[in-house]
C-alpha cells in the first residue's frame, strides 16, 4: 500500500522511475518486507533501486538509547513531562494557547528532525510556558 502511493507520487510529480537508484527508509517491515513491504513493491516498478538503511533513522535511534549524559536526560524528561502536563488537559492546553499561541509537540523517538525541532519550539517559548504554568497554578 505505501510503496503503491510512491509509485504514484512519483508518476504524479513526474519523475523517471529509471533514474531513480535508491531507496532510504528505517528497518521496519513495512518498510523492508521481502514479501509485502514498500521497497519490494517500489522494486517491482523500478528493479535498479536499492535499498539502504537510511542513517538519520539509525543515528537517532542511537543518540535515543546511549545518552548517558544525566542533564540531558533530565532535561529531555521534564520537558516530555511538560508537554504530556498540556497534552492531557483540553482546559490546560487552551491556557498554553493563550500564553505561546500553539501547543508543544511531543518529542519523536524515531525523528531526529522533529524532536529537534520539538525542543527548538520549546526553548523559544520557555517563558511563555513558564506564564503559562503559573496561571494554571
Amino acid at each position: 500500500m505505501l510503496g503503491n502511493l510512491v509509485i504514484k507520487s512519483m508518476e504524479k510529480i513526474g519523475l523517471d522511475k529509471q533514474y531513480c537508484v535508491g531507496i532510504g527508509t528505517d528497518g521496519c517491515s513495512v518498510m523492508a518486507s521481502k514479501v509485502c513491504g514498500a521497497v519490494s513493491t517500489i522494486q517491482n516498478e523500478a528493479p535498479q533501486e536499492i535499498r539502504c538503511q537510511c542513517f538519520s533513522h539509525a543515528l537517532n535511534l542511537s543518540f535515543a538509547k546511549s545518552s548517558t549524559i544525566q542533564n540531558v536526560r533530565n532535561t529531555v524528561s521534564t520537558v516530555k513531562h511538560v508537554v504530556a502536563f498540556f497534552s492531557a488537559s483540553g482546559k490546560r492546553n487552551f491556557v498554553l494557547k493563550r500564553f505561546a499561541g500553539q501547543q508543544l509537540h511531543s518529542l519523536c523517538e524515531t525523528r531526529w528532525v522533529e524532536r529537534h525541532e520539538a525542543i527548538l519550539l520549546f526553548c523559544s517559548e520557555l517563558t511563555k510556558i513558564v506564564d503559562a504554568l503559573q496561571t494554571i497554578c
